[in-house]
């Protein structure tokens, strides 16, 4: 009987740290899902091994990164504070993370400081193939050292200030020399941009509808990028580092 009670607790035991010791350690999983099934959500977390996990997640509307820290316990629980610009915490995210094929979903309750706000979330995703030594820098394959925060925050700003045809801004984020390549019935031309004001008399010409509406639907996180550059809206836009700095330097058409 005894012996048969140990087993229980053994088993009972391993089943709490699978959470713990399934999840992908050391890698980025990234996440789509809701809060309250109707405000949609992305999420990027990474976990470190041990029991601590780090990330972000977004609202779809705003695309503003909003950071997220915190632990799996060895209960299986997973519990994550969110923070503002100024590091203060204001909201938490409680609940499970499970396997589900080729799937992780984390699901539980979203809360606000106060506690006087509780509403429900899910989300589902997949391992992204970002080792360990890109943990905080998934975007070190474009040749960048800035963090996670820096380039999607350099991207949010770009895509604002395209969105509102702030022609200054978006000069400033770039490299002053942005080309531009244009397709008309397959026969892809290109000109390039070298001087603020060749920029500001062309800019409805470069920034022209097709493309507005394709830079307004890009989402400013979760960015693709190799060693040509970090790519916004499907290939609409290419960045690519400048010391310490992201610029704009392509629009394709």
């Amino acid at each position: 009987m005894k012996y048969l009670l140990l087993l229980l607790f053994a088993f009972a035991f391993s089943l709490s740290l699978s959470a713990q010791s399934s999840f992908p350690a050391q890698q980025y999983v990234d996440f789509r899902g809701n809060i309250d099934e109707k405000y949609p959500i992305a999420m990027s977390l990474h976990f470190d091994g041990e029991d601590q996990l780090r990330g972000a997640y977004y609202y779809l509307k705003y695309g503003k990164r909003i950071e997220l820290a915190g632990i799996i316990k060895k209960n299986g629980e997973v519990v994550m504070a969110e923070s503002n610009a100024e590091g203060e915490k204001n909201g938490e995210f409680r609940g499970k993370m499970k396997a589900d094929g080729e799937e992780w979903v984390f699901s539980g309750n979203w809360k606000n400081t106060e506690g006087s706000k509780k509403l429900k979330f899910q989300v589902k995703g997949r391992t992204m193939g970002i080792g360990p030594d890109e943990l905080g820098h998934r975007y070190r394959n474009a040749g960048t050292e800035l963090s996670d925060a820096e380039v999607e925050q350099y991207v949010y700003d770009l895509r604002e200030a395209i969105r509102v045809g702030d022609e200054e801004t978006v000069w400033d984020l770039s490299g002053g020399n942005i080309r531009v390549n244009k397709s008309v019935d397959g026969e892809v031309t290109q000109f390039y941009l070298d001087n603020q004001a060749d920029f500001e008399d062309r800019y409805s010409e470069v920034f022209n509808s097709e493309v507005l509406d394709r830079v307004k639907k890009a989402e400013p996180f979760q960015l693709f990028a190799n060693s040509e550059g970090i790519m916004l809206g499907s290939g609409v836009i290419w960045l690519r580092p400048d010391g310490n700095r992201i610029r704009l330097y392509v629009v394709n058409q």
